[in-house]
């Protein structure tokens, strides 16, 4: 996939067909939790009884190309990407050229799957609540971390003094 931005320069991104994976071949699970609405409203609710000034919504930009694939998946090359050199290096056999993926690409149906699994902010300390999955927490308390498949809502102190402010008020 090809895209000009708007300083003129080109961007591209590697996407798979994953509109051609067979459930069951290809992958077993796509499933990847999202917050609940509830969980949305709590973190609102939160913020302002603790005077959090930070409540800032993102988009985890390449979350998907760090899925780890628990199935090996390959895909063919796609016209323009070396394709053409290899295929002339080749004994002209009639081979088809293939990448075997050591990550998730966008595309994969079990792409949000992988990158949610990876469990990056239990790996950053952080401890994932009862209330939510996909609600977690800092190990100071300060910092809640809301995750909906490649996106977060965090909410945040603005600096140490307001949060021991918070929690000794409460």
């Amino acid at each position: 996939m090809f895209k000009k931005k708007d300083d003129g320069r080109y961007r591209a991104r590697l996407v798979s067909k994953g509109y051609t994976q067979i459930e069951g071949l290809d992958y077993d699970q796509i499933y990847a939790p999202v917050m609940t609405i509830e969980t949305f409203r709590i973190i609102f609710s939160l913020a302002a009884a603790w005077g959090l000034v930070y409540l800032i919504g993102a988009n985890v930009k390449t979350a998907y190309l760090n899925g780890e694939l628990d199935v090996d998946i390959f895909m063919e090359i796609p016209d323009g990407i070396l394709k053409d050199l290899l295929q002339n290096n080749l004994n002209r056999r009639n081979r088809r050229l293939a990448l075997k993926l050591q990550k998730a690409l966008y595309g994969l149906k079990q792409s949000g799957h992988a990158w949610y699994h990876k469990q990056l902010l239990l790996k950053l300390g952080f401890t994932q609540t009862r209330l939510d999955p996909c609600l977690y927490l800092d190990p100071q308390g300060q910092i809640l971390i809301a995750v909906y498949v490649d996106d977060i809502l965090y909410a945040g102190a603005k600096n140490s003094e307001s949060t021991n402010s918070r929690s000794s008020s409460h």
